[in-house]
C-alpha cells in the first residue's frame, strides 16, 4: 500500500477506548478486512443487504474503524459517480455499505467514521451523495447532508435517461465546490449499474 492511498489516525469516541480510523484504495485492503467488512454490514442490515449491494461498495475507497486490538467497528465506501443535473455531470463521491457494529453502537463511531469519509468526499469530488435508511436521515441532516426532493434519474446503456423514482429512496447530498441545494424542478441522474440504481 503506498502512502497516497492509505492513511490512518487515533481517535477517541465518548466513553470508548481509542480507535484507528484508515482510509484504504479497494485495490490496496487485504481481502481478510474486506471479507470482515462485508459480513459486519451483512449483520447491520440483514436480509435487506444482498450480494450486489456489498459490489456496489467495491473500486474506490474503504473507511476502516478499529478497536484497539483490531477489531473492525465499523466501515464505509466511497465509490466515484457521475450524477448529472440539467448540464452539469458532476463527480460524486457515493457512499456505500455504511454499518457500525450493532453492539458498539451509539458510542460516536459514525460520527468518526463519517469524518473521515467526508473529508474524502470534499477532498476528492465535488459532491457526496448516499441513499439512506430512514432512521439515519436525521444522522445526516444533523452533519449538514440534504435530502433530495425532486426526480431521480438514471442514464441506462442505450444512452436513455429512466426515471427511478422510488418512495424506498432517500437521496442526500453533501454539497462541496457548486452552489447546492440546486433547482428541484430538474431530475438528478446517476449512471447506470447492475441491481439498485441509487
Amino acid at each position: 500500500m503506498t502512502s497516497s492511498h492509505t492513511s490512518s489516525s487515533g481517535s477517541r469516541t465518548p466513553g470508548a477506548r481509542a480507535v484507528t480510523v484508515r482510509s484504504v484504495r479497494s485495490h490496496d485492503a487485504d481481502s481478510d478486512e474486506l471479507g470482515a467488512a462485508e459480513r459486519l454490514v451483512k449483520q447491520s442490515f440483514g436480509s435487506e443487504f444482498r450480494d450486489g449491494d456489498w459490489h456496489h461498495g467495491l473500486g474506490g475507497t474503504h473507511v476502516f474503524v478499529n478497536d484497539h486490538v483490531g477489531t473492525l467497528l465499523a466501515h464505509a465506501a466511497i465509490v466515484s459517480r457521475v450524477i448529472r443535473h440539467g448540464a452539469n455531470a458532476l463527480r460524486a463521491g457515493y457512499v456505500e455499505a455504511v454499518a457500525v457494529s450493532p453492539d458498539r453502537q451509539g458510542q460516536g463511531l459514525g460520527r468518526v467514521l463519517m469524518d473521515r469519509v467526508e473529508s474524502i468526499v470534499r477532498a476528492e469530488h465535488q459532491l457526496g451523495a448516499l441513499n439512506a435508511i430512514k432512521d439515519a436521515v436525521p444522522f445526516y441532516l444533523h452533519r449538514g447532508w440534504t435530502s433530495w426532493t425532486g426526480a431521480t434519474g438514471a442514464v441506462d446503456p442505450a444512452g436513455e435517461v429512466i426515471p427511478t423514482d422510488d418512495a424506498d429512496d432517500r437521496i442526500m447530498l453533501l454539497c462541496n465546490q457548486i452552489d447546492l441545494p440546486i433547482d428541484r424542478s430538474s431530475m438528478l441522474v446517476c449512471d447506470w449499474r447492475l441491481g439498485n440504481l441509487w
